[in-house]
């Protein structure tokens, strides 16, 4: 056996996985981020700019519609001065051109949205900052869930995260079931959802840990379709049936799963394992400050056991 074959076997995340009783399917396709690959310098140039939230807003902006001009005046409103050399950068890479009429207008077929890129960068973050060996946008064969943005060994760590580009409102509350569900069917040391925010995260939060309420009331028999809620009077409506009967909107306010880690810089964690951040001051920062919270108050501690939860089930109540 060579060098790299031993390396692969027990260092890599691909091993990790295998050893974890996971088949790696597949891998990100590097056509479908933001500029076309580059073999010789590894995309260190859109490395430098994905660093930057305002080049992110300005990337986002572009693909919110692709093939429709964008005025140069309105992401200069998001990035400022940058606004102009961000355009620069994306006209050489041909994935933007600017028109006669000074508008700008996203070009690249094979790229309709921020996410692949989004996930591709959190794979670099780790593995250039954290001496990570990662993957992103995973495929695991027999997976009921779909892929996995991000995996990565940090060893002794395994580390699963799901990106999200889209403003906080538009995350459904079943993307939010569907990321517990993979968490908990892959069950790394340590999950993230990061959120491409600096928005605060509290309603998001709410809305994660109704999830958990509902998906709690059904493993413990209290699920109920027509219970008028003790707290806000809402009803009726699919709640927790039990002593006082609450929906899940006021029993997530008053039993929170998820809860802000106030010293730890804009960390929500709960669960054992999920955390929840958004990627101000950093995603370095932020990804650095859930593995802190991972070493320093969850790991070698006692952790839930029980019957896993059916969260798909939860989104759908």
């Amino acid at each position: 056996m060579d060098s790299w074959e031993f390396f692969k076997q027990k260092f890599s995340v691909e091993g990790v996985l295998r050893r974890r009783g996971h088949v790696v399917a597949g891998t990100g396709d590097e056509t479908r981020i933001l500029t076309p690959p580059h073999p010789f310098d590894g995309h260190s140039d859109l490395y430098a700019q994905m660093k930057k939230e305002s080049f992110r807003k300005v990337a986002r902006r572009l693909l919110r519609h692709p093939r429709e001009p964008v005025a140069l005046d309105a992401l200069k409103q998001m990035a400022g001065d940058k606004a102009s050399e961000y355009v620069e950068f994306l006209e050489k890479s041909n994935a933007v051109q600017m028109m006669a009429d000074g508008t700008v207008v996203f070009c690249r077929e094979e790229v309709d949205n921020l996410g692949p890129t989004l996930a591709w960068f959190v794979a670099e973050v780790l593995k250039r900052e954290l001496w990570a060996d990662t993957l992103w946008d995973v495929c695991l064969k027999d997976s009921p869930e779909g892929d996995f943005d991000v995996i990565a060994w940090l060893d002794p760590v395994l580390m699963y995260v799901e990106t999200k580009t889209a403003r906080l409102e538009n995350i459904e509350r079943a993307e939010l079931g569907h990321f517990l569900h993979r968490a908990q069917w892959l069950a790394p040391d340590v999950a993230v959802l990061l959120v491409d925010t600096q928005d605060s995260l509290d309603d998001l939060v709410l809305r994660l840990n109704e999830v958990f309420s509902l998906a709690r009331a059904r493993a413990d028999g209290n699920l109920a379709a027509d219970i008028v809620c003790d707290q806000c009077g809402n009803g009726p409506t699919r709640g927790i049936n039990q002593q006082t009967p609450l929906c899940s909107r006021c029993e997530a306010k008053l039993n929170p799963t998820i809860q802000l880690q106030t010293e730890f810089g804009g960390i929500y964690f709960g669960f054992a394992r999920i955390y929840v951040t958004g990627s101000h001051p950093s995603v370095e920062t932020q990804l650095r400050r859930c593995l802190h919270h991972h070493y320093s108050r969850v790991r070698g501690r006692a952790v839930l056991a029980g019957d896993p939860y059916d969260f798909l089930a939860a989104i759908k109540d």
